[in-house]
Formats: structure tokens, C-alpha cells, sequence
């Protein structure tokens, strides 16, 4: 019952922030009119105020090692749930380059549209130029733009390669590729971080907010590179730049779900 409350609570307190962000980014719209350069200027600091106060209403705890990097950057990290994008949030107030789907999504999805993020269509190789168009823009008017090199989430046992599609611009320009890797914990006697943080298994979104807010507290944590790593060869770019997420990253600690369902699946033959 209690858990039934806390998730109800925090799911309302997490819409009702997401909305008066939006409604504040809005506002600042309308004050500047409209302009591309000042919104975005204000967009930064709302987009940060945004993925802090949605953790914060999760019950999450935030910790930062290492310095982010000022805009403009391009930046890249491993990918272990929707969460990750609200603590990268809170410390950047980046530009993200996400899946195309994400336009669709109730409400999320307007939200995204009209807060100049980037969308992607990553099973069409052609949209890759495009895309690599509207980073090149953000980062020409001051952004910092961030990618999830893995193209999906992880289970969170390592990092999984990184896309080298992804690095093309920044071989192609001589754009250094700055790295940061999140991780995740729960308090003891909690579900694992894999099973009620992490978001990579093929189920609803609905079912992993059930168990992620029923949770009465966790750790995220991010940790930026002491610095960037560069180069001309886009495999390589990639390769190095996953090499510094994996030294940076904390594998999370695994559940017990997964476990189980094999168990059903042994047990109905």
C-alpha cells in the first residue's frame, strides 16, 4: 500500500514539474521573441532546472565527479535507462540527439519537439547527414550537444561499443569528443539498480515507472573525463572514446528479473 502511494506521488510530482518547466520555457519564448539565440541562451538553465527537479521527485540522490564541460561541446556517454537523461540534464542542459520515436510519445514528445532537441532516425543511414547538420548548427550558436554512443541501453554489466556513424562529424571537423558515464545504485534491501533503475529489457515503459518510483530512494551518479579525447578516423574516435567511458563507468549491480523469467521459460517446457 505504501509503495502504491509513494509511486502515485511521485509520478503526479514528476509531470507537475515537467509541465511548469515547460511552461516557464514557454514564457521565456514569448519574452524574447522568439529569438533563436536568446532562448537558447535561456533554455540551458531551465533544461538543467528541469532534470534536477524531476530526480529530486524520483528521490534520487545526484553525484558529480569530475568538471562538465562549457558549452559548446559535443559529448558522449553510455546509455542504461531513461533516467539518464534527467541527470545529464541537471548538470549540462544539453542539446540530446534522440531516437525519432520519442516525437510520438504523449506528451514527452511535444515537450521534446519544442525544446530544440535533435531527433534521429537510427535505421536509416541517410538521416545521419542530416542529423550531423543540426549538431553542426547547435554547436555553432554556443550548445552542447550530447549523443548516447551506444544507441540503446545496457544491461549495465560494461559498455557496449560505441556507433562510429555517430563520430563522423567530429572526425570530419576536428571536434574534440568530451565523455561521461552514469551509473546507478539503491539502498540496501532495495531491487537491484538493473532490475528497477535500468530500462533494458523489451517491456512497457509503464511497467520499469512501476518499479523505478515504487523505490524510496537512489543514487545516480555521473562522472565527466578529465578531458577530451580526439582524432581524424571516426573508429578510432569511437574506440577511444569508449575506452574512457569504461574506465569511467561503475557497473551497476544486477537483479534477479531477468533470472526469474528464464526460470518461468525452463519451467513451461
Amino acid at each position: 500500500m505504501l509503495e502504491s502511494i509513494r509511486y502515485y506521488r511521485k509520478l503526479v510530482a514528476c509531470f507537475g514539474w515537467t509541465f511548469f518547466c515547460w511552461g516557464v520555457w514557454l514564457s521565456a519564448l514569448a519574452l524574447t521573441g522568439f529569438s533563436n539565440r536568446r532562448s537558447r541562451a535561456l533554455r540551458r538553465p531551465i533544461v538543467r532546472m528541469w532534470g534536477t527537479g524531476v530526480l529530486w521527485c524520483m528521490g534520487a540522490r545526484i553525484v558529480t565527479e569530475g568538471v562538465p564541460p562549457k558549452p559548446p561541446y559535443f559529448i558522449v556517454s553510455n546509455h542504461l535507462s531513461h533516467v539518464d537523461v534527467f541527470l545529464i540534464a541537471s548538470q549540462l542542459g544539453c542539446v540530446f540527439v534522440a531516437r525519432a520515436n520519442m516525437q510520438h510519445w504523449p506528451i514527452l514528445g511535444k515537450i521534446a519537439s519544442t525544446s530544440q532537441q535533435i531527433f534521429i532516425d537510427r535505421s536509416s543511414g541517410r538521416d545521419s547527414l542530416r542529423v550531423m547538420d543540426l549538431i553542426t548548427d547547435a554547436l555553432d550558436k554556443g550548445d552542447g550537444v550530447h549523443v548516447f554512443a551506444e544507441s540503446t541501453c545496457s544491461r549495465g554489466v560494461d559498455v557496449r561499443d560505441f556507433k562510429p556513424s555517430l563520430f563522423e562529424l567530429a572526425a570530419r571537423n576536428a571536434i574534440p569528443i568530451h565523455c561521461a558515464a552514469v551509473s546507478y545504485a539503491t539502498p540496501e534491501g532495495a531491487p537491484a539498480a538493473a532490475d528497477s533503475v535500468a530500462w533494458w529489457r523489451a517491456e512497457p515503459l509503464a511497467d520499469h515507472l512501476a518499479r523505478l518510483l515504487r523505490l524510496k530512494s537512489f543514487t545516480a551518479t555521473v562522472r565527466f573525463a578529465p578531458g577530451p579525447v580526439s582524432g581524424g578516423d571516426r573508429k578510432a574516435l569511437a574506440q577511444a572514446a569508449h575506452e574512457q567511458v569504461s574506465a569511467l563507468f561503475t557497473p551497476i549491480e544486477q537483479g534477479v528479473l531477468e533470472e526469474l523469467k528464464d526460470r518461468r521459460q525452463r519451467t513451461s517446457r
